[in-house]
């Protein structure tokens, strides 16, 4: 069960009332209990550092000056927004795995991906940057052909591809064509290793990272934490969602040293249907 923590509520509701008190006779169009979560309610939604989810909140006019009316109208839609957020939170709540879970999942994933010789899924991707108030989503399609041939496609709002093959990075920006040694640059050589092995199972061998397993009513989290320095310098953390029906990874989430994350959302999964070699073509 989640727990909201009391100093974290006693903040936040010291904080709403004061909003609240400098408010009366005018319309509200955003209230801040923080620099990491706001209510807007134009937009309809209240944004923290871990997701946003809906309320359906409409613009509030004021138009009694009775003080009790008011801190009790004001006590109400704070305790609503606290179960608010402790029912979201405990929806998504995650379960620690066993060692024998761990093990039989790690075995049914690689099972699974010998198996998988090509791969298609269409994708959405969210950018995260702190001074944003929304996140910036592209669209595209990744491809994948065994042993390790890579493509992800951005179609929307802009056309750009990067294809990793034989040591190389191929990138078509709009017609505008290049390619880059990885063998030169440490990482994009990594980037390459994370995704194969993200693919074919093999990500768990991997010393350079510490590993934790959790699980939700529908998917499996594998969490890394790189070890190494220079991969730091760029990747901190990445989390790994696989459904527990068939172990397809459904999402990636890469965290930078800044805390600035990307998000993919993986949808439309075909595997082993032919893909030709030109796709991998710049």
């Amino acid at each position: 069960m989640f727990r909201v923590p009391i100093n974290l509520i006693k903040l936040m509701r010291r904080k709403f009332f004061r909003a609240s008190a400098s408010t009366e006779g005018r319309r509200v169009s955003r209230i801040e209990f923080s620099a990491k979560s706001v209510l807007d309610p134009a937009e309809r939604t209240f944004s923290v550092r871990t997701g946003t989810f809906f309320i359906p909140m409409h613009s509030i006019k004021n138009t009694r000056t009775d003080n009790v009316y008011l801190l009790r109208k004001k006590r109400v839609q704070f305790a609503v927004l606290i179960f608010l957020l402790m029912t979201m939170c405990s929806i998504h709540a995650q379960k620690a795995m066993t060692i024998p879970e761990i093990s039989e999942f790690k075995k049914s994933v690689k099972s699974v991906a010998e198996k998988t010789l090509t791969i298609s899924s269409d994708f959405d991707q969210y950018k995260h940057m702190e001074f944003l108030s929304n996140d910036i989503k592209t669209v595209g399609r990744m491809q994948f052909k065994a042993p390790n041939l890579v493509k992800w496609s951005y179609i929307e709002p802009f056309q750009y591809s990067v294809i990793f093959k034989e040591g190389k990075l191929l990138i078509n920006d709009e017609g505008k064509k290049s390619d880059v040694n990885i063998g030169s640059n440490q990482l994009f050589k990594k980037l390459n290793q994370l995704i194969v092995k993200s693919i074919n199972g093999d990500m768990f061998d991997d010393d350079e990272f510490v590993m934790n397993f959790s699980q939700t009513d529908s998917n499996t989290i594998v969490t890394f934490d790189s070890k190494n320095t220079e991969l730091k310098k760029y990747i901190k953390q990445f989390v790994l969602h696989f459904n527990k029906q068939n172990y397809a990874v459904v999402e990636i989430k890469m965290t930078e040293p800044s805390d600035d994350y990307t998000r993919i959302v993986f949808k439309n999964r075909n595997e082993n249907q032919t893909i030709k070699d030109e796709v991998f073509s710049n």
